[in-house]
């Protein structure tokens, strides 16, 4: 498939201590780097919330505070997160969230956060006039993709990548072939 790639992209997953950007914090964060030629690399990072991780998220990720307490900092992690990155773009599911709890870590660290990133969810929405839902593990179904650990970072930002692809078929099919073109093309393509 021709994706067009000139630049790496960089596929990404947040586990948080909860949903609101304010006062909740990261404790997880993995990321794929895809290169035009095919190359990957990734790495997984737990992250020191410097508060206790809620019950809920414990059972719903299995992360627990004992295996953050020697972990980096949400400031080291995000800098860390954003070196790999460079100025690649970034693609996340419902990557309003993920982006935002990094935008607030590095406007609360005063670390530069520029990144372009695409939404698979919103994408989703926009070509899968079919689903009703779109959430991750919907659409790994929907593509026939590898069973995977949902709310585990380093999973969920793998399947992003590999559902990507699929993503892209369909976008092709109606006359998109660059990630350039994807914004201007979202009207048309809800319409569709």
């Amino acid at each position: 498939m021709k994706l067009n790639l000139k630049n790496p992209v960089v596929f990404f997953d947040l586990e948080t201590t909860g949903v609101n950007i304010t006062s909740d914090r990261i404790v997880e964060i993995s990321y794929l780097k895809v290169y035009p030629n095919g190359d990957e690399m990734s790495r997984t990072m737990r992250i020191n919330p410097e508060m206790p991780i809620p019950e809920n998220i414990v059972k719903l990720t299995g992360i627990t505070d004992d295996m953050v307490k020697d972990a980096p900092s949400v400031r080291d992690a995000v800098t860390a997160f954003l070196e790999f990155a460079g100025d690649d773009i970034l693609v996340a599911h419902n990557a309003n969230f993920d982006t935002g709890f990094i935008k607030k870590a590095a406007e609360d660290h005063s670390i530069p956060f520029k990144n372009p990133y695409l939404d698979t969810l919103a994408l989703s929405r926009h070509i899968n006039n079919d689903l009703k839902k779109h959430k991750l593990d919907t659409l790994q179904e929907y593509y026939g993709l590898e069973a995977f650990n949902h709310h585990r970072a380093s999973d969920d930002a793998a399947t992003v990548a590999y559902m990507l692809p699929p993503l892209f078929q369909k976008l092709e099919a109606q006359g998109v072939h660059t990630l350039q073109q994807i914004n201007p093309a979202m009207p048309r393509l809800r319409a569709g």
